[in-house]
Parts: structure tokens; C-alpha cells; sequence
């Protein structure tokens, strides 16, 4: 039989065959691509498109700012670009129930921030806290330290008290928030510590349980459990809430922590008729971009996933993690599933060492320069030494592993392997290994080592045995920023048996 050529794209989503720790983030068997994301390069004249696996950027400790906060982990983070017209310069967070400005502890918040978000109040910089104790906090810039919303009209503060959940949005200088009873209050114009009674809407299309609120353009999405509505400032005079309801979906979110604004939309983990998914939203319009694998991780972690978004090489992508405590998974795994929005496919990002689960994570609209370095994202995370963030690196790449699914190229019969080069580039010399799984991915063979540089011939192995299907492996612990990959390129011939 002659031999056969088959070039294999580098590129898919996530096909882990079940949700175990075991399975999913000790990445043994099945198909996933780790710690990359992919460039998509179209040309409008000929209509081709090419996709290339690139490695993502590597993470590393900002700043020590939590360390006098205790050893607890950051559990809140947001980038005030508006601080003191800061561009972006500075970081508000939340370690151990204190609140930190970039490196200045400003004090207690009596238990740990949850969300924190900015705000500008008759033209002064500001942030809100929702604790993880129900309570509301206000911070300006420049100040010693933050206020509590003491207001007895306040909704945990009534009586009886109201449950808060999710975080404050601000529009039009109306600060709204969410109770689980599904009422949505607003405090007083232009005031942060001033709130009414009769400020309030309810989300009452159906009878459930408040998640929380998010902005999307100029309407307020509130989500609850079963489902979510949308409201627009319509101008109703006080008292009384100005928001009216401009539509609803059947579609609700799992919990306060995954509603995340992505682009220039939400995304959201919720339910849709009993089905579990990851949404974005088109308009008012829920459309789902998770597969079977991700449904069955939300069915099984659904009070404790997280969705974030981190950056890499100034791309934007979707996070997926199972909450502060890994849904009783190892956090010594720190992996999150990623969801790259150019090719509509999930992957799977390793944390880099010394960086544990994140808790939550904050973009910069116009990236940072800090001491000549480009900031693009920061997280806070569960490790006890983790202090006030992560940034992206502007030089450096995490380790990549690629595994393939089981090929057997259209039939069992045996085939024998000729050669396999990788289809790709490179700026300067990388060393990858190529190795191949026959067994149900129980056995690795030994690794063949190539070269792949600017300069050299395509990277390519010779006499690699043979075998009825076979899973493929490439590593590259040490990719440059120039590494990319296209495809794996195989040489067979088929046997007869």
C-alpha cells in the first residue's frame, strides 16, 4: 500500500471523557490543549483562513500589598481606572476583611470583600464593597478608610433585614443592588450613602431567587436562578425605582460569581430548562458556547464555579474554575478551563507556579505602564502567600502540552508510522518533544526531541513504530513569544490486518 500523508490541524476543544479530578486535571488521557489559545489570521482575497496554536502568556506576582492583610488569599479585585485620573494605575483589593489601594492598607471592612466596583459621585472617584457579612461599604479616593452604609433604610440594614447578593452596579448616577427576595434598590441621586424605602423593583416574572445584577450597555440585567429580566432607566420620578422592565428570558445563573461582563456583552453560567450551560448574551438573547463536557463540570461544581475573564498577548477569554475551593478538588492542580471566543473553543490553562485557583480577576481598558512594564490583567487568588494580583508578562510563555484523540485514520488496521514533522514557526530555537499514546493513553513513548528555530528545515521524527490508533503528544516547556503551531503533518503506511 502506498504511503499516506495526513496533516492533523493543532486545534479543538476540550474531550475529556469525565469530570473527575483524576481525568480532567492530571491530563493524562483524552484530547486538551494546554496554556495556549489561537491566532486567526483570514485573507479577504482568497478567503482562506489559518489558525495557529500560540502559548499564552505567563503570570507573575504584582505586587506584596495584601501581605499585612493576613494569610487568607484575595477575595476581591477591580482596576480603578478612575482613581485620581490614574488610567488604570491602581488596584483595589480585598485580603483577610481589609481593603488595600495598591500597597496602602486602608482597613477593616469587618469581613472578606466580595465584589468591588467604581463609581464617580458629582465628579469624585469612588468604589463600593459588597462583604461577604451582607454589608455595603463606599470608599473615595484619598481617604483613610472605607464607610459603612449605615443608612437604616439600606436593605440589610431594614428590618427585617434583606439578603444582598452580587455587586453594585452604577448607572446614571443611580447605585443599584440585588436582594435574594429578588428586589432591586437604589440609592439616592448622586449619593452613595443616602437610600429610600421605596426605591425598589422587583424581578417578578417568576417566582425564585435573586443572583445578582450586571451592566450591559444601558440596561441592568438581573439574574436569578431561574431566570433573568432587563431594565432601563426609564426616568420615573422619585420614590420609587427609575428602572422599568424591558424584557425577560427563561434562563437563570448558578450563583453571584458567574456573571462577568465579556467584550461588549455578558457571560454567564446558568440553567435552561434543567440544562446546565455557559451563555453570552446576544442582545437580550441567551446563546450557549459550552460543550457537553463543560455542562457535566457545572452539574457537578454548580454553587462554587467562577467565571472570569483573563488576557493574554492582548486577547480577551473566558475563564472557568470551580470557586474558592475547587468544588473539593486539589487546588495544588490550579487549572481553569478557558474559553478562546476566536474559534468558539474551551482549553485548559495550568496555573504557573506559585499562582494558585483564582478567586476573581480584573482587565484593564487602557493597560497600565508600572515601573516601564505593561499591566493587562490581575487576579487575586486562594493561595494563603498570594498577595495583591497577577499581571501578564510582555516576554514570557507558559509551558505547553498538547494531547490529540485517538486517530486510527478511517480503520483498524495496523499502520506504520514513517514520520511526523510539526507545521509551524518560530523566532529563535525551541525545543519540543513529540511523543505518541497507543494504549488508551496509558503508555507514553519516549520523547523525540525537535529543534524549531527561524532558520532550520521543518522539525521532523522518522521510524516511530507502528500501531492500529494512535494518540499524539507535544510538549514545549519553554516556548518563545514567536513559537506557533498549525498542524502535525503524519507518514503511514497501512498495513492489510
Amino acid at each position: 500500500m502506498a504511503q499516506v500523508k495526513v496533516r492533523i490541524p493543532l486545534i479543538g476543544s476540550q474531550n475529556k471523557r469525565n469530570v473527575t479530578e483524576t481525568e480532567r486535571f492530571a491530563g493524562g488521557k483524552d484530547q486538551h490543549f494546554m496554556n495556549a489559545h489561537y491566532q486567526v489570521w483570514n485573507n479577504p482575497h482568497t478567503g482562506q483562513r489559518t489558525v495557529y496554536l500560540k502559548a499564552r502568556e505567563k503570570y507573575e506576582t504584582y505586587s506584596s500589598a495584601g501581605s499585612s492583610g493576613g494569610n487568607a488569599g484575595g477575595t476581591a479585585i477591580t482596576v480603578w481606572a478612575g482613581a485620581n485620573n490614574a488610567a488604570g494605575n491602581v488596584i483595589a483589593t480585598s485580603f483577610n476583611g481589609r481593603l488595600f489601594i495598591d500597597a496602602n492598607d486602608k482597613g477593616s471592612i469587618s469581613s472578606s470583600g466580595l465584589f468591588i466596583d467604581e463609581t464617580t459621585i458629582s465628579g469624585a472617584a469612588n468604589i463600593t464593597i459588597v462583604t461577604s457579612a451582607g454589608a455595603g461599604y463606599y470608599y473615595a479616593y484619598g481617604d483613610p478608610g472605607a464607610t459603612n452604609i449605615s443608612d437604616l433604610e439600606f436593605p440589610p440594614n431594614q428590618t427585617p433585614a434583606r439578603t444582598l447578593t452580587g455587586r453594585f452596579v452604577h448607572m446614571d448616577g443611580f447605585p443599584f443592588i440585588m436582594c435574594k427576595d429578588r428586589t432591586i434598590w437604589n440609592g439616592d441621586l448622586n449619593s452613595l450613602s443616602a437610600w429610600t424605602a421605596t426605591s425598589f423593583i422587583t424581578a417578578q416574572e417568576v417566582p425564585d431567587i435573586g443572583v445578582g445584577l450586571v451592566r450591559m450597555k444601558d440596561v441592568i440585567c438581573a439574574f436569578c436562578t431561574k431566570h433573568t429580566e432587563f431594565f432601563r432607566n426609564a426616568g420615573n420620578p422619585a420614590p420609587g425605582s427609575p428602572l422599568s422592565q424591558v424584557g425577560y428570558i427563561n434562563v437563570g445563573a448558578l450563583n453571584q460569581h458567574a456573571i462577568v461582563q465579556f467584550q461588549e456583552t455578558i457571560a454567564f453560567c446558568g440553567v435552561q430548562s434543567g440544562e446546565y450551560g455557559v451563555f453570552i448574551l446576544d442582545g437580550m438573547s441567551p446563546r450557549k458556547i459550552s460543550t457537553s463536557e463543560i455542562d457535566e463540570f457545572l452539574n457537578k461544581y454548580a454553587t462554587t464555579v467562577r467565571l472570569n475573564v483573563v488576557v493574554s498577548w492582548g486577547k480577551a477569554l473566558l475563564a472557568l474554575t470551580a470557586g474558592v475551593t475547587y468544588g473539593g478538588m486539589s487546588t495544588a492542580d490550579e487549572d481553569m478551563l478557558v474559553f478562546d471566543p476566536d474559534v468558539s473553543l474551551w482549553g485548559m490553562w495550568q496555573s504557573d507556579s506559585g499562582i494558585g485557583p483564582i478567586r476573581q480577576s480584573a482587565v484593564t481598558f487602557t493597560p497600565a505602564s508600572i515601573s516601564s512594564t505593561v499591566f493587562s490583567c490581575f487576579f487575586v487568588t486562594t493561595n494563603d502567600n498570594d498577595t495583591n494580583g497577577y499581571r501578564n508578562t510582555t516576554d514570557e510563555c507558559s509551558a505547553v502540552r498538547i494531547r490529540t484523540s485517538k486517530m486510527d485514520m478511517g480503520t483498524r488496521n495496523r499502520k506504520f508510522w514513517q514520520s511526523a514533522a510539526l507545521i509551524g514557526d518560530a523566532d529563535s530555537s525551541n525545543s519540543v518533544d513529540l511523543t505518541w499514546l497507543d494504549d488508551d493513553y496509558n503508555t507514553e513513548a519516549t520523547a523525540r526531541t525537535l529543534t524549531m528555530d527561524s532558520n532550520s528545515a521543518v522539525p521532523i521524527a522518522y521510524r516511530l513504530g507502528s500501531s492500529r490508533r494512535r494518540a499524539w503528544g507535544i510538549t514545549n516547556g519553554t516556548p518563545t513569544v514567536g513559537w506557533r503551531v498549525e498542524a502535525l503533518e503524519v507518514e503511514f503506511d497501512g498495513g492489510q490486518t
